[in-house]
């Protein structure tokens, strides 16, 4: 039973410290990202990524975006687009 216990904090240890965004704050948890004009930094389900005012309802809205590049890959979360990794360019 000690065992389970000890696994358990450990995975749990793991998980939140694993979290790229832990505090759910873009401006001091994703200091360690760049976003390219136009982008601005936000915690998306607890990750840091650079997202756009640009709507989407599939992946292909987002890739089709011209006058900003996302030199990563785009998603299409929550009816947004979003470039998930460091971007320039």
């Amino acid at each position: 039973m000690k065992i389970v216990a000890y696994f358990a904090t450990v995975c749990f240890v793991s998980l939140v410290t694993g979290e790229d965004c832990p505090h759910n704050n873009a401006t001091s948890d994703c200091s360690h990202m760049v976003c390219a004009a136009g982008f601005h930094k936000e915690c998306i389900r607890n990750v840091c990524t650079c997202s756009v005012n640009h709507a989407c309802a599939t992946k292909s809205d987002c890739v089709g975006i011209t006058d900003i590049k996302c030199l990563r890959e785009w998603h299409c979360v929550d009816a947004r687009c979003l470039c998930y990794g460091d971007i320039g360019g």
